[in-house]
Order: C-alpha cells, then sequence, then structure tokens
C-alpha cells in the first residue's frame, strides 16, 4: 500500500489497523475495506501501514557533473539514475530518465575505447537533459498531491491558470506554441532540453507580449 500526501495530513496520526480501515472506508465509500471475506486490503498490511512513520520523498536535485576520471583518462567513474536525479514521482519519469541515462552510457562505451572519453561522451550527452529533467520535475506537476492552504493555495491557482493558459494557446494556435510540461514530455520524440527550451521561450515571448501591452497602456510607448 502506498499513500502520499503532506506531513501533517490526518492518516499519519492513525496508529491502529482497525482505525486506518475506517479511515479508508469514508474516503473511499465504493472500495471494499473490510465488508466482505476477500477485502482490498488485508488487516495485517493495514496494522503494517498504521503502526509505519513513512518516508519522505526526494527533494528535487541533480548531479551537475556525471563523470570524475584519472588524470591519464585510463579510469572513470559515471553516475546515471537517482544517483543523477532525484525528483519525487510526480510525473512518472523516474525510470524513463533512469533507461536514457542506459541507452547513452552504453553508446558512450561503444563508441570509445578509453574510459575516461567514454565518460566525457556520456556526460556531454547527459548533461544538459539531467539539467532540463529537475526543471520539468519542479514546475511540471508539483500539485498532484492535493496540497493546499494558504501560499500553496494561491500558488495551485496560478499553476492551474498556466497550465490551462498555455493548452488552449496550443490549441487555437494548431500547435504553433507547445502546451504545459507535464503534457509535452508525452510527446517521445522530444528530449527533456527540447521540452524545457520550448516552454522557457514561450514564457519570455508571453512576457514580452504583456510588458509590451502594458507600456502602451500607461503611454510609455
Amino acid at each position: 500500500m502506498n499513500v502520499i500526501r503532506l506531513a501533517n495530513h490526518d492518516i499519519w496520526k492513525i496508529r491502529d489497523g482497525n482505525e486506518l480501515k475506517e479511515w479508508f472506508s469514508k474516503a473511499f465509500p465504493r472500495l471494499d475495506f473490510g465488508s466482505s471475506n476477500n477485502p482490498l486490503i488485508g488487516q495485517e498490511e493495514l496494522d503494517r501501514f498504521a503502526a509505519n512513520d513513512g518516508l519522505t520523498l526526494p527533494p528535487i536535485q541533480y548531479s551537475p557533473e556525471l563523470q570524475v576520471q584519472s588524470p591519464t583518462g585510463n579510469a572513470a567513474v559515471v553516475i546515471l539514475g537517482d544517483a543523477a536525479h532525484t525528483f519525487p514521482p510526480d510525473l512518472g519519469e523516474g525510470v524513463n530518465s533512469g533507461l536514457e541515462d542506459v541507452v547513452a552510457l552504453d553508446e558512450a562505451l561503444t563508441n570509445n575505447e578509453k574510459p575516461g572519453e567514454m565518460a566525457t561522451a556520456y556526460s556531454k550527452a547527459r548533461k544538459p537533459e539531467t539539467k532540463a529533467l529537475v526543471k520539468i520535475a519542479t514546475y511540471g506537476a508539483p500539485f498532484q498531491y492535493g496540497q493546499s492552504g494558504g501560499l500553496l493555495t494561491v500558488k495551485k491557482m496560478l499553476w492551474t491558470l498556466n497550465f490551462a493558459g498555455r493548452l488552449i494557446l496550443s490549441k487555437l494556435s494548431f500547435g504553433l506554441t507547445p502546451p504545459q510540461l507535464a503534457i509535452q514530455i508525452s510527446q517521445t520524440n522530444l528530449p527533456y532540453s527540447s521540452v524545457w527550451k520550448r516552454a522557457q521561450i514561450l514564457t519570455f515571448s508571453l512576457w514580452t507580449v504583456f510588458a509590451g501591452i502594458m507600456a502602451r497602456a500607461f503611454g510609455l510607448v
């Protein structure tokens, strides 16, 4: 059983399996948590979950360097997967990006004989993608877990407006402008760096248009 909620959520205060079963039954009334002989979640799992303190999701971060090598280049170490980039499972890109690292490493091993050259080629291929990936993870879908309250509610509203606005603009322009990041990454032909670059270009363009309108409105031009 896997539950993702903020640290102050009521579910983390529950320490009894039966109480947890009651909470799930109220939260998801259409699911069977104990009314039959074959419940969705067994009592043993409910007791185990209730006794567990839970874990925190990893912060969004990445390594600015993906390799280190000896002065002669005869020995080298590279990092990939979660060692190179970590983030919550917001966009489902953890496994995908890790596999892309493996493919890039395989290509570097195939095309280079010396370990140092291999490490340099791998790092050159993956550093821009790794940096773009953590940016996408930061802004792509940061409110999937029902975060709300105070400033979070305002941020969520602004993010939702941004998401809807970019999607509508993309539809009206027949795809000339890119949709929001979370939608763009579903296009398998686009690397992460291209997705992030397209989003940044649109952001800059929109701010430029907005600044022009405001300047015109206040008679500055």
